[in-house]
């Protein structure tokens, strides 16, 4: 192994064999929320010796290795600075008992996604839950979008109905009250004797 990278499973130091580690190579793909580039997958590698035993203990032996992760830290030897930080899961490994060896890529570790997973709001941990906080509307949309596309179309097409019958409905007001105005009008004022 001439490679100048160093790997840590779980803050252990890995001295044994590791497949893979000289052609190393890190996948990059866009990030979806933000267009950004991020770092993503790793090559594959191949525990062997210590690394084969602490992976196999964690994922394979345990009764839930099938959904633990196991951390990982990739070094550069040469400056000492960190390539890689990442994770193995259970489910996406490969093993081999009698030649002892265990196959995986390193998944890159999200620190903000971390952060929401592993953070609860109750533990108040920089006292957010002791600061003022304007006041926040929201509204809370129909899903999928096409129910609430057809709840804002019916809810148009109604209140148009409900104006334009409004609108005739007081136009047939307007014109029974001058009616009535126009008899009370002649009623008042006797002009009735003209008629009889």
């Amino acid at each position: 192994m001439n490679s100048t990278l160093k790997i840590e499973i779980n803050g252990v130091l890995i001295t044994g064999r590791i497949g893979g580690i000289d052609n190393f190579t890190i996948s990059y793909r866009q990030n979806d929320d933000d267009g950004t580039v991020v770092k993503s997958y790793s090559s594959e590698l191949t525990f062997y010796d210590d690394g084969y035993l602490i992976l196999r203990n964690q994922l394979i032996n345990s009764p839930t290795g099938f959904n633990e992760k196991a951390s990982v830290k990739i070094y550069d030897d040469c400056c000492g600075n960190l390539v890689f930080e990442g994770y193995i899961m259970g489910d996406s490994i490969d093993w081999c008992e009698p030649e002892c060896w265990i196959s995986a890529n390193v998944i890159q570790e999200d620190e903000e996604l971390a952060c929401v997973k592993n953070t609860l709001i109750w533990d108040n941990w920089n006292g957010f839950l002791n600061q003022n906080y304007q006041r926040i509307d929201y509204c809370v949309e129909n899903r999928p979008r096409f129910i609430h596309a057809l709840v804002m179309y019916f809810s148009a097409l109604l209140f148009a109905i409900a104006f334009y019958l409004l609108y005739f409905l007081i136009r047939i007001v307007f014109v029974i009250a001058g009616i009535v105005w126009v008899i009370c009008f002649l009623l008042r004022h006797d002009h009735w004797s003209i008629l009889g």
